[in-house]
């Protein structure tokens, strides 16, 4: 408290600034926007870096033609886990596995929070 009435005192009193003074003030001045200006282009970084992590999210859950593949089938093929999933041949438990990892990928980014709940909420599926 003692400082924060020492500052007023100074500002307060300005014909008997020095030069040092006006230095000392001028400096803190332009530190203090110079920090905003840092914060400023960090944030507007990171959240360019989160869109394009969101893009490449998306990218390869709609055009990863293995991936839609297999999703379209989960999606709408009614017995897709049968006794015959492992011994299939067409390398469907493959296919659902590299789906099933990338999924767990994109949970584990947002129970991290590198993707945002609000950004998680478009992978969501809705019911219709």
């Amino acid at each position: 408290m003692e400082f924060i009435k020492s500052l007023f005192a100074l500002i307060s009193n300005v014909e008997n600034w020095s030069v040092d003074d006006v230095l000392s003030a001028t400096s803190i001045v332009l530190v203090i926007v110079g920090g905003l200006f840092a914060y400023r282009q960090w944030k507007f970084a990171n959240t360019t870096r989160r869109t394009e992590l969101i893009n490449q999210i998306l990218e390869k859950l709609r055009f990863d033609k293995e991936l839609v593949t297999t999703t379209y089938l989960i999606d709408y093929e009614d017995d897709w886990y049968d006794g015959n999933f492992h011994d299939r041949e067409d390398d469907f438990e493959y296919q659902m596995d590299k789906l099933m990892s990338y999924l767990s990928y994109i949970c584990y980014l947002q129970k991290e929070r590198k993707i945002s709940a609000k950004e998680f909420c478009i992978l969501k599926i809705r019911n219709q």
